[in-house]
């Protein structure tokens, strides 16, 4: 992996400083079974602790993640293997993680190299991080490009390696939802849709049904146009402002950007985190003072029970 290992000096915060971001919250990212690079938050866990003020990070998505793929077609799991998942689990919470992310029921791949990943989100292994989780009292982010229909994928998702269609699995979401109350779910990137399902509309019904469904708002790359909470002019459109509004304490910011090296950045390889979050301060600076406040700081602080 390279200059991609150089943990400290990605963890030196210089392009929080320029950005405004008090705190971050660092995860791997969702990876499939053999992945050519995997890596685990233990990785990164250690560069991450000298700056706590700075700082939190979640485990999964380079170990538990790849069970659950690798599991995806079996609709029952032995008490082996669920005590292997749990005890990972359990490893991962040892090292300081304030949850678990990022896991992925259905990831389309985007482009040569960006993988397709698919499992169902009421899996039993995923019922079992739902019930880890509520015993911990720690968050699952979770990574679900929403199907609330059997589709065709859009022309651009080439096949291979995604499937030309695919099966809906809401349905299947919020049986993971209702199976334990107390765990804490954040749907992650809301407002880059490309499927045309994730409305204001869907959304509403969804968060008014389970008390426990968060979501994690992130707008670039952008979406379908029309699923977009804003308009080609970039203003907030009123649907999205009214959800907002009516659950102020169920949003959050994921910018799914990188902290690279400061080599990388200069070497060009990494788009500057400042392009990556400007959607998300245009967001902010359309909501009212307290609703940006609300979504920028203080429901982030609450559900991952982060230290000032």
């Amino acid at each position: 992996m390279g200059d991609s290992i150089d943990f400290e000096r990605a963890a030196q915060a210089a392009a929080m400083d320029q950005t405004g971001i008090k705190k971050s919250l660092v995860m791997p990212r969702p990876q499939p079974p053999a992945h050519r690079n995997p890596y685990e938050c233990d990785l990164f866990s250690a560069a991450l602790r000298k700056l706590p003020e700075r700082f939190a990070f979640l485990c999964g998505g380079g170990s538990l993640n790849p069970m659950t793929q690798q599991a995806r077609d079996q609709t029952e799991v032995s008490e082996d293997a669920r005590g292997r998942f749990e005890e990972k689990a359990n490893q991962l919470l040892a090292l300081g993680a304030v949850g678990f992310g990022e896991m992925t029921a259905l990831h389309l791949s985007h482009f040569t190299g960006h993988p397709f990943e698919s499992v169902a989100p009421d899996h039993p292994l995923f019922l079992l991080l739902a019930d880890i989780a509520a015993k911990h009292e720690v968050v699952i982010d979770l990574h679900m490009d929403a199907v609330a229909n059997d589709m065709p994928l859009p022309a651009r998702f080439a096949s291979p390696p995604n499937p030309p269609t695919r099966s809906a699995n809401v349905a299947a979401l919020e049986r993971l939802l209702a199976h334990n109350r107390r765990a804490k779910i954040v749907w992650v990137h809301l407002g880059s849709d490309f499927t045309g399902h994730w409305t204001a509309t869907f959304s509403r019904a969804l968060l008014e049904k389970h008390p426990n469904l968060y979501m994690s708002i992130r707008i670039s790359p952008p979406g379908v146009p029309e699923t977009s909470p804003f308009t080609a002019s970039r203003d907030l459109k009123p649907e999205w402002l009214e959800l907002f509004r009516a659950f102020p304490d169920r949003f959050v910011l994921g910018s799914d950007s990188f902290y690279p090296s400061p080599r990388i950045q200069v070497a060009g390889r990494r788009p500057p985190i400042a392009m990556m979050l400007m959607p998300l301060r245009v967001l902010l600076n359309r909501l009212p003072a307290d609703l940006a406040h609300k979504v920028g700081y203080e429901n982030a602080t609450r559900l991952y029970k982060l230290k000032e």
